[in-house]
This record gives structure tokens, C-alpha cells and sequence, in this order.
């Protein structure tokens, strides 16, 4: 019986052996992409983990640029493909903080509000999701006046917003911003600036051609505002 367990610690010893020179190259392998430095970096060599890491270092970055103390810091959790630019889902609601109607931004400008909420997830509601129904008026920052006007259309092909019903002159470059005339949205957050300037159908107004501060197609972190 002791032979037969020494052969036993014997043939394992042997595999051991032959795998670890059998597999040295892998071995050798990922010495090659891992280097410490200090006892605490590690700096990989693979294009791969290299741009993950670039990844997460954007992704940090942006939470950096959306800390501030008035605001609740969430992320982007799902997206529906079919209704792309209508809602999305952020990883945070009812337990830390957030109300219905607060409004959501990223660190560019306003992108939209809380449409409804639950314990721990909540739903936002985009500009981009444009109910004709309901008007949303904007303001044009002209020099010292102001324009108002209803955000009216969002072309998605196009990324950009037309501003109608404009009876006052505007220019090429002025900002587009929220109003309160519009709940729930305060004044002056930035939407976009003008880009063109056409007339209407009828001849008795303009609209505007703006270009949206935020690509509604890269939102990852955003800022909850009460």
C-alpha cells in the first residue's frame, strides 16, 4: 500500500515536471505583458488591456468633471435600442436622493429629467425625445436680449435641434438654454448653439438650426440636479 502511494507521489511529481516546461511559454507569456514598478504600478503591454485601462481612466475623468456637491453622480445602466433617444436607465433613485423632475446633465449641458423613479434605478426622459404635444420653449442668448422659441424637432441622422416660431433676429453662434417657462427645466442650461438660420414655410417666422452641446450618442456618467 506505501509503494503504491510513493509510485502515485512519484508519477505526480513527473506530470508536474513536463507540464510546467510544457507550458513555460505561457508562463514566460505574461511575465512579458506584466511589469511592476515600485512594488504598487502595474503596467501592462498588451494594445488590449492598455486600451481598457485608457477606458477606465476616461471614464474616472468624466466623474471628476460632473463632481459637485448639489449633485447626485450616476451612470448609465441600459438603453433601449428602439427608443434610443427617447429614455435611458442610471444606476441610482429613491434611496439616494433623487425626485421626480430633477434634471439630468452631463458635463457639457442639460440632456434631459427624471421621468420616473424607483429604489435604486430611475428613468430620464431626453430633450431629444420631443413630444409635439408638448411644446418645450427655449431661449436664444442674443448679445443682451432674448429669443424665445419652441424646440419643435430633433433630426437623429443629423444631430441637431429645430428651433421654431422665432420672430426676433437672431446670429450664427448664440446659445441655446433652457427656460423656466418649461417645467422642469431652470434657466440657463446650456443646450446648443445656432448653426443656421432659415426661414419658416410661411414666411412670417424663422427657425433655427442648432447643434446640441452633448452627442446623445456618448452619455456614460451623468449629474442628477434637484
Amino acid at each position: 500500500m506505501k509503494n503504491n502511494i510513493k509510485i502515485l507521489y512519484f508519477i505526480f511529481i513527473v506530470l508536474f515536471i513536463v507540464i510546467l516546461f510544457k507550458f513555460r511559454d505561457v508562463y514566460t507569456f505574461f511575465l512579458e505583458k506584466i511589469l511592476v514598478v515600485n512594488d504598487k504600478t502595474i503596467v501592462f503591454k498588451d494594445d488590449f488591456t492598455n486600451n481598457y485601462i485608457n477606458y477606465l481612466e476616461d471614464e474616472i475623468k468624466s466623474f471628476k468633471e460632473l463632481d459637485n456637491t448639489s449633485c447626485v453622480n450616476a451612470s448609465v445602466i441600459y438603453r433601449n435600442p428602439s427608443i434610443w433617444y427617447d429614455e435611458f436607465i442610471i444606476n441610482k433613485g429613491i434611496i439616494d436622493g433623487i425626485n421626480l423632475n430633477d434634471y439630468v446633465l452631463t458635463k457639457d449641458g442639460i440632456v434631459g429629467f427624471i421621468y420616473k423613479i424607483y429604489d435604486n434605478t430611475s428613468v430620464v426622459s431626453l430633450l431629444t425625445n420631443i413630444d409635439k404635444g408638448k411644446s418645450i420653449t427655449v431661449e436664444i442668448k442674443n448679445n443682451q436680449d432674448s429669443v424665445f422659441g419652441i424646440l419643435s424637432e430633433y433630426d437623429k441622422l443629423k444631430n441637431i435641434f429645430v428651433i421654431s416660431e422665432l420672430t426676433k433676429n437672431i446670429e450664427i453662434g448664440n446659445e441655446v438654454v433652457t427656460t423656466s417657462f418649461t417645467n422642469p427645466y431652470k434657466n440657463g442650461l446650456l443646450i446648443g448653439n445656432v448653426i443656421r438660420i432659415d426661414e419658416d414655410n410661411n414666411g412670417l417666422s424663422k427657425i433655427a438650426i442648432v447643434k446640441p452641446i452633448t452627442d446623445y450618442n456618448k452619455i456614460r456618467n451623468v449629474c442628477v440636479i434637484k
